[in-house]
């Protein structure tokens, strides 16, 4: 019994940290707190001592514009998926219970872009998963090889985020 309160003492330390930040953001975004333009960027806490990180781009075309061609709908459906430029990315940022004297590992959960290839003519969906897994191992072995505990939850996900963001 000692035990799990001494593990779930450290990591309240991390849920208050996550509490903090949302005090900070107060009503704006991820995106807007860091200045980060292009990209949605959500942060939701699924337990105790995991998050789930999602970031998003994408060109949202206007369908009003679309509609008041009087095209059909079935012809507007088709020119709309040749307007969506979209990426998302779903990550799981994971604290053990050493943490604060461990760092925390990421995790890519899903990860795929959306285009519209010219040359063949058509939209495609392609799964940026493995590039990004590969990468996240990369980040996580740098991360414990360095770690310097921080206590501000805002820096863990910067420093992810900015990693990530440099891989597209």
């Amino acid at each position: 019994m000692a035990i799990v309160k001494k593990m779930d003492k450290y990591l309240y330390i991390i849920d208050r940290s996550y509490t903090q930040f949302l005090k900070t953001l107060g009503t704006k975004s991820i995106d807007e707190y860091f200045d980060i333009e292009e990209y949605r960027i959500h942060c939701v806490q699924s337990e105790l001592h995991r998050y789930t990180v999602t970031i998003r781009r994408g060109t949202n075309p206007n369908t009003h514009v679309l509609y008041k061609t009087q095209l059909p709908i079935d012809v507007i459906r088709h020119i709309y998926c040749f307007l969506e430029d979209k990426t998302e990315i779903v990550s799981e940022l994971i604290f053990s219970s050493d943490y604060p004297f461990k760092a925390h590992k990421c995790r890519v959960v899903t990860a795929y872009q959306t285009k519209y290839d010219k040359g063949r003519g058509k939209v495609y969906k392609e799964s940026i998963l493995v590039k990004l897994a590969l990468q996240v191992a990369i980040y996580n072995k740098q991360l414990s090889d360095s770690w310097i505990t921080s206590a501000l939850f805002e820096n863990h996900i910067l420093c992810y985020v900015t990693h990530i963001l440099s891989l597209l």
